[in-house]
């Protein structure tokens, strides 16, 4: 794959975690976002990966944190997604975190993330939600 993080589909790090799967953490970009993409556990083991991956997310472009592949995650990766979102400044109009589904989800609720984070259903509603933000805004899309 490319070493460019803003081509489409660029791969920034694959790792064996903790329970020997195999986990990803991706940057692609769609529709001018970067979208950090995760699967598998996320743990103290792919911590600095995950915060790699959001240094290379553009901060002028709209974010996409899509978690809706992870099975597990741990306070410290956590930490790192709610830090990212609130550095983006104004991140209600500039983000969407898409949750995991099943047992995954708990931590959010628990910790009431999923009622302060700004949220999306699915990864494409979220680049929709994106879109719509920035036609009010006046903002011109990347070609």
């Amino acid at each position: 794959m490319s070493s460019d993080p803003a081509a489409p589909g660029h791969e920034f790090v694959s790792a064996p975690g903790a329970g020997g799967s195999f986990e990803q953490v991706r940057v692609e970009r769609h529709d001018g976002a970067a979208v950090v993409r995760a699967t598998g556990e996320l743990d103290a083991f792919l911590a600095p990966q995950l915060e790699d991956a959001f240094g290379l997310a553009p901060a002028d472009e709209h974010l996409v944190v899509d978690l809706s592949r992870v099975s597990f995650i741990d306070s410290t990766a956590l930490g790192i997604v709610t830090r990212a979102v609130r550095e983006r400044g104004a991140y209600e109009q500039s983000t969407r975190v898409v949750l995991p589904r099943g047992s995954a989800r708990r931590i959010f609720e628990i910790t009431t993330l999923d009622r302060v984070l700004p949220l999306a259903d699915s990864h494409e509603s979220a680049l929709a939600a994106l879109r719509r933000n920035g036609d009010e805004r006046g903002e011109q899309r990347p070609r």
